[in-house]
């Protein structure tokens, strides 16, 4: 499962004086969007905390973009199980729903299929999982425990252990601790930004109680220590991470790097500019074209209930995307690339 974003928050600019206060407003609202570029050969290096730092990480490369956007909860399938969420995206394993207050940005579960067994179901985080407290500024501390419980009835590929066990009980605990360790300026292909880090430490406690007959057989746990440095400025085009990556603390070994390759925008038609990419036909049956593109340019479909169900990159300015697998229906396209980003309808009838 790729484990949601850590996020921090800022204060920063050339002098220890020039210090600032992330709140709520500061991040990603309902309906806008950025493109994240990963890194899978990362040639940035990892810095000691401290003030006044210089960060330059204009060298990152893109090996493979998604855009990240944020809806209200109620868009997304299974929101009614996460009735305290007030935002919602789509991930790998599913529907995310989070929290965003005044107080924090809270992870609060996921709805889908995480185990593969043909149906969706909830998987609630207790209470929450704090991505990022507000309001935020330097050298500011907080603490987070969350816990995540399911059971696994199905062990009939677990060998040995399905022949006698009828479930496995699973408990996810992780302990906490953010600290917004430095601040400074950033570099990245985006831009120059005035930013601060976020350092998380995890402390991830997995326990495994095995069931036969409502009766335990075996508890075993496991504990791993996880560290993570997200950068996030005020500017206020940006409103998102614009570097994130994980790092072993023994080898100082930097893994997982993401980064915001594209300005904050809404993901309506107000924002298009200059040769708006056109869809046609529209309605479509079997395949469908958008005109006005540039090369490289990524296209994303994504249904009503906010699952991914296409994802391109295209190598020509008119291209053709075949959709003879979609059900009827509406979706939403996003067109990510050198003009920003641009949402689109697209009604498919068969």
């Amino acid at each position: 499962m790729k484990r949601l974003f850590t996020l921090g928050a800022l204060i920063c600019g050339l002098t220890a004086s020039a210090q600032i206060t992330v709140n709520y407003w500061d991040f990603l609202g309902p309906s806008e969007v950025v493109l994240m570029g990963f890194d899978e050969e990362p040639s940035i290096m990892h810095t000691p905390a401290g003030p006044n730092q210089t960060w330059d990480y204009g060298e990152l490369n893109d090996y493979g973009s998604e855009p990240t956007a944020f809806g209200p909860s109620q868009w997304f399938e299974g929101h009614q199980n996460f009735p305290e969420a007030n935002y919602g995206t789509s991930g790998d394993m599913g529907n995310i729903f989070l929290r965003k207050s005044a107080e924090g940005f809270d992870l609060m579960g996921i709805y889908g299929d995480l185990f593969e067994t043909g149906d969706n179901i909830p998987v609630k985080i207790n209470p929450f999982q704090r991505q990022i407290a507000f309001p935020m500024t330097y050298n500011q501390s907080w603490q987070n425990t969350s816990t995540i419980a399911f059971t696994i009835t199905d062990l009939e590929d677990f060998g040995e252990l399905g022949a006698i066990a009828d479930s496995l009980v699973v408990t996810i605990t992780t302990h906490r601790n953010g600290n917004v360790d430095s601040w400074g300026t950033l570099n990245t292909p985006l831009g120059s930004f005035d930013a601060l880090r976020l350092h998380v430490k995890d402390s991830i406690i997995q326990n495994f109680v095995v069931y036969a007959f409502g009766f335990p057989l075996a508890n075993e746990s496991e504990t791993a220590i996880e560290n993570s440095y997200s950068f996030v400025s005020n500017n206020p085009n940006t409103k998102y991470i614009l570097v994130q990556y994980g790092l072993d603390a023994d080898t100082e070994l930097i893994f997982n790097v993401q980064w915001q390759m594209s300005e904050a925008v809404l993901a309506t038609e107000d924002f298009v500019s200059v040769k708006t990419p056109e869809i046609y036909p529209n309605p479509a049956q079997n395949s469908f074209h958008i005109s006005n593109l540039h090369v490289g340019d990524r296209v994303t479909i994504i249904s009503m209930s906010g699952q991914l169900v296409g994802n391109f990159k295209v190598a020509n300015k008119d291209a053709s995307f075949s959709i003879e697998d979609l059900p009827a229906g509406n979706y939403s396209v996003l067109i990510q690339g050198k003009n920003g980003v641009h949402a689109k309808k697209l009604s498919v009838q068969k």
